[in-house]
């Protein structure tokens, strides 16, 4: 794992950025994931963190080309992990919205990632039901009574 601290290290320097610590972080049963910490983050996380999607997907090249094959994660200032929380607070709010009205409630587009975890968190919940909808960036999921047709 240092192999890729050391990618990151100097993507993040030749980038132009010098004050910053990597941590990481050893999920057991997960995929490791190095956080970025950083006083400015914005430029690197981007909106909605299209930026940090880039900066791990070119972490991950480098990674692949000099032939590591461990997988893991590059976050910056914990964005994944708040993200995570937010998309979640989405899921519950519309699921509970939906009980509520019985009307289906269409959620924001969203990335892969965004969708599955909406998937994920509300497929345990028995009154509701998910699918998605859209194509490409204009995917996104709509939260449904469970039998709606």
């Amino acid at each position: 794992m240092e192999e890729v601290e050391k990618i990151i290290s100097d993507v993040l320097s030749a980038m132009g950025f010098c004050d910053f610590k990597i941590v990481l972080k050893r999920r057991e049963g997960e995929i490791d994931s190095f956080n970025v910490e950083l006083n400015d983050s914005k430029h690197l996380i981007g909106y909605h963190g299209m930026n940090l999607k880039a900066l791990g997907t070119l972490i991950h090249l480098i990674a692949h080309n000099k032939n590591l094959t461990q997988k893991f994660v590059v976050d910056v200032n914990n964005y994944r992990e708040l993200r995570k929380k937010s998309v979640i607070k989405i899921a519950k709010e519309a699921s509970q919205e939906v009980v509520r009205t019985k009307r289906p409630v269409v959620l924001r587009p969203m990335d892969a990632y965004e969708r599955h975890l909406v998937h994920d968190y509300l497929s345990d919940n028995s009154s509701v039901m998910t699918e998605s909808i859209g194509e490409g960036e204009s995917r996104k999921v709509v939260v449904s009574p469970a039998g709606f047709i």
